[in-house]
């Protein structure tokens, strides 16, 4: 799979980032970006070049300063085809994967903290969990390219998704405060689901009492009662910490999504 977007400064993170797209011109990048999946990056040729350097055209021409190229599953191969096209690989998240259900395990009792003193429960739409929502996720994703930016707009389109499910957005709170979150979602339906850890936060102030841990372990449990044999996550390459806690929690390496930046200038 290939995705294209027209890049208008590199250097922002969120919605300022990109340029938008009018209607008349989303029909040309959508066709360049079937092209381009329509045959894996090691046979890609001058058809596929060629079809590159005409997204980059238009960008020039809507004032972009790069074209971004997400490309999935990606690999070294990958990294190399998009070189020979003049791209440079800019950003990495991995899929893991891991059987359902985890066995069980106590809760543990981290110093200065206790299981009792947070507590865990279903989100609530249409109540003050939707602003608290807000605030940590913007508080412990401050440094995501994405998905610090959501916003009130996007998390109403959210709630309002066929695939939202309250019993699978769990939330922690601590002393009356939303303090976490592990949000949860199914693709698909049948022997064939997969369940996600769609989003996964906690406040910087209630980070190390293995409050992560402890809400992931709640999705899997989620998507274990729905029936779901095998869940999965995205996570960014370089996030050590996340790896190392997904690692011990029975994850393992699926495929990479990569994203490439491709400058309109010559």
């Amino acid at each position: 799979m290939v995705e294209l977007r027209l890049v208008a400064d590199a250097a922002a993170r969120g919605p300022a980032r990109y340029v938008p797209v009018a209607p008349a011109d989303a029909p040309a990048i959508d066709a360049a970006a079937a092209t381009l999946g329509a045959t894996s990056t090691a046979g890609w040729s001058t058809v596929e070049h060629r079809t590159l350097d005409g997204v980059v055209a238009l960008g020039q021409a809507l004032g972009a300063d790069a074209v971004e190229v997400a490309i999935e599953p990606a690999d070294d191969a990958t990294d190399a085809a998009l070189a020979a096209c003049r791209a440079r690989r800019i950003r990495t998240i991995r899929q893991l994967r891991r059987a359902l259900p985890v066995p069980p395990e106590p809760d543990a009792i981290v110093p200065g903290s206790t299981p009792t003193e947070v507590t865990l429960r279903s989100f609530c739409p249409g109540t003050d969990d939707e602003a608290d929502w807000l605030r940590v996720n913007a508080r412990a994703f401050a440094w995501h390219p994405e998905q610090g930016f959501v916003d009130a707009d996007d998390l109403a389109g959210m709630l309002r998704a066929p695939w939202f499910d309250a019993e699978g957005f769990v939330v922690a709170t601590r002393a009356g405060d939303l303090v976490g979150f592990c949000w949860t979602k199914v693709h698909g339906g049948g022997t064939t689901a997969m369940g996600e850890i769609y989003a996964i936060g906690v406040d910087p102030d209630a980070q190390g009492i293995g409050l992560g841990r402890r809400l992931v372990l709640a999705g899997l449990d989620h998507l274990d009662s729905l029936g779901v044999s095998t869940a999965m996550l995205w996570v960014e390459a370089d996030n050590t910490a996340a790896l190392h806690l997904y690692d011990a929690l029975g994850f393992v390496p699926h495929h990479d999504k990569r994203y490439y930046l491709r400058p309109v200038a010559s």
